[in-house]
């Protein structure tokens, strides 16, 4: 029998096709509604109450083999400022180079790496949601 697969292996599994998706369905499941989710780009436009105010923020899916770099920093830059958005998120499924932390530090652009994720997945008991989009464990790589 093959042992469970870690939620951080999960993520590492997502997909370019898959992570959008997930990612609007792991937000939903925190409060937020999603307000758009784009594919080319992808995107995923996300917003919710605070008191009376609305809190907007687009994440930024990046799928790559190696570290999130700086040209994945700068479309999301742009993402954010085209969507009028309070926030803007890069989530990685591999990491950010030194590089691109120090820009996101300086536009003021969240991260979030595999390890976060993993995190949020746990704190709100959301690993049934991997299950939306993959179903066998051949498409995990096994």
């Amino acid at each position: 029998m093959t042992p469970p697969f870690t939620v951080l292996d999960r993520i590492q599994a997502l997909d370019g096709d898959e992570l959008p998706e997930f990612l609007a369905s792991l937000w939903q499941r925190a409060g937020w509604t999603v307000d758009a989710k784009r594919s080319n780009p992808p995107a995923v436009v996300v917003r919710r109450a605070v008191g009376e105010a609305v809190e907007r923020a687009v994440l930024h899916p990046v799928i790559s083999s190696g570290l999130t770099s700086i040209d994945d920093v700068d479309l999301a830059i742009d993402r954010g400022r085209d969507r009028s958005a309070d926030r803007v998120m890069l989530v990685s499924t591999t990491g950010f180079t030194p590089d691109a932390r120090r820009l996101t530090d300086a536009y003021g652009v969240d991260t979030m790496g595999p390890e976060g994720l993993a995190r949020v997945v746990v704190a709100l008991g959301a690993d049934d949601l991997f299950d939306r989009h993959r179903t066998t464990d051949a498409e995990i790589g096994n």
